[in-house]
């Protein structure tokens, strides 16, 4: 093995334990959301074999077979399980961080190491998986690794059709991923048999979906009732923040229109437009839909990890250092203050309810108060969405230059066989799972699952919602919970922006 492959396994090695250290922890002292009660729904509902009573999710029910799992690993051992409803979703966010430093090592940029551990240590999808306890990393990096694949395997049958395969995954996970369907069939260019190998991508991917839809309606799921649902959420869904919610875009009619994600058609129609003409990468693009999501639609917290990704995948490294930045100080705000969402007061500060009283890991008093509201505010409806138009002036300013040319985009990359390790994860995840399910056929999880235990092991704290804050808000005015977090965010931002301008320099020169 010749040192530049040590190097290379060396580096793979170093970020996936670094991402793994610091979402394990974080994940272990606090419990997270109230998504994170959702899923111990779905998980009790799996467990007593009743999806039927679940027609009404906002979502496929994809994520019941790793929230089983979950549910196996907390009924047999003493771990919490909040912390292990977080495992799975931090395994796959971890892979994330190797998936991009693969991305950018195939684009031969230099600094792919230190863009790779740039996302393993970013506070945003550390505080979306690890705090809030949302699953976002596992739509997002099949979503990756679909593109990945088709954007770095040699044409073949078995390219397009895991491509299809992964893609339709990605929707089972999160239906969002649709929003990317557009990018689905690949520029013409000079392809040979492109008619042939899209139509098996297009096959592969409706195959895995129907199957899945299949599967649902066996097990009594109301498929019409299901997709009603899913799809009326994904147009409005909750939505708590964003430019739908800042004058003077909060007067009803605007804000009416802004909520309805519709009026994003026409600007992804317009992208879909530049992409077949084959002069525009689909990396750049599927980071400028999500920066179009960002910039006009209501927002929940988790969807603000998405442009991340993409960010750094495009080497754009002050922009994500300043995106995170800004993003990360919102977090902390939001995630702190009970009244950041007065629709459900008190309901976010459970992010930060720990393992037991104690002055470093509790929330300040000084967070407790209704005067943080407008400056939070001004971050989530006004900032962050003037971030991402400004993102999108200086991509739109770039495409000009791009659109005049008359030559196909020349997208250069290493000829370095791509790697079959995610591969290999995934098979070994589904496979314990499935050894799992053998092995503990005859063991009664429902029965061993108790749900009094089961909370009383998530620490969940219930006096909070009788306004007795003080098992959270017990934190020292100095050093606490904010503080110690403020101290990882600035840190981050400043080996981003070094990073950053280290590569500027070097373009230069």
């Amino acid at each position: 093995m010749n040192s530049s492959r040590v190097e290379h396994h060396k580096n793979r090695l170093i970020i996936a334990m670094v991402a793994l250290i610091v979402r394990l922890i974080p994940a272990f002292l606090y419990y997270g959301s109230w998504d994170v009660g959702a899923f111990a729904t779905l998980l009790q509902h799996t467990l007593d074999n009743n999806l039927a009573g679940l027609s009404d999710l906002n979502y496929f029910p994809t994520i019941a077979i790793y929230l089983w799992f979950a549910g196996l690993i907390a009924s047999i051992t003493p771990l919490p399980l909040a912390f292990c409803i977080k495992l799975i979703p931090l395994l796959f966010d971890a892979c994330i961080a190797l998936l991009i430093y693969d991305i950018v090592r195939k684009r031969m940029f230099k600094s792919a190491f230190q863009v790779g551990l740039l996302y393993a240590l970013c506070p945003v999808p550390i505080m979306i998986i690890s705090i809030h306890g949302q699953w976002d990393s596992l739509f997002l990096f099949f979503l990756l690794l679909s593109f990945y694949i088709r954007e770095f395997v040699p044409d073949s049958v078995l390219k397009y059709a895991s491509f299809g395969v992964l893609f339709g995954y990605a929707i089972l996970l999160k239906p969002v991923a649709l929003l990317f369907s557009p990018f689905f069939f690949s520029p013409r260019q000079k392809m040979r048999d492109y008619s042939y190998y899209q139509a098996v991508a297009a096959t592969a991917c409706v195959g895995v979906l129907l199957i899945a839809l299949g599967v649902l309606h066996l097990l009594g799921i109301n498929l019409m009732m299901l997709l009603d649902t899913i799809f009326h959420y994904y147009n409005h869904g909750v939505q708590i923040f964003g430019l739908p919610f800042a004058f003077p875009t909060s007067w009803e009619p605007v804000t009416m229109f802004l909520k309805n994600r519709f009026f994003l058609l026409p600007i992804l129609a317009l992208l879909t437009m530049w992409y077949y003409q084959g002069k525009v990468h689909i990396y750049r693009l599927l980071g400028i839909c999500v920066a179009v999501v960002l910039s006009f639609s209501g927002l929940c917290p988790q969807y603000l990890m998405w442009l991340v990704p993409f960010l750094l995948i495009k080497n754009m490294t002050v922009w994500a250092a300043i995106y995170s930045f800004v993003v990360s100080l919102f977090y902390l705000l939001f995630y702190a203050n009970p009244f950041s969402n007065l629709d459900a007061p008190f309901q976010n500060s459970l992010s930060f309810a720990s393992i037991k009283p104690c002055f470093a890991l509790g929330l300040p008093a000084w967070i407790f108060s209704y005067q943080w509201v407008p400056f939070l505010n001004v971050l989530g409806n006004i900032v962050i969405p003037g971030m991402c138009m400004m993102l999108l002036l200086g991509e739109y300013k770039k495409l000009r230059k791009v659109l005049r040319a008359t030559h196909f985009y020349d997208f250069k990359a290493t000829t370095e066989q791509v790697s079959n390790w995610y591969v290999w994860v995934n098979v070994a995840i589904f496979g314990i799972i499935g050894a799992s399910m053998y092995w503990y056929r005859n063991l009664n999880l429902a029965a061993l699952f108790d749900h009094a235990a089961a909370v009383k092991k998530t620490w969940y704290i219930t006096a909070l919602y009788d306004q007795h804050v003080g098992a959270v808000y017990n934190g020292h005015w100095l050093i606490n919970v904010i503080t110690i977090n403020l101290f990882f965010i600035c840190a981050w931002f400043y080996y981003a922006l070094r990073v950053g301008w280290r590569k500027n320099a070097s373009v230069k020169k």
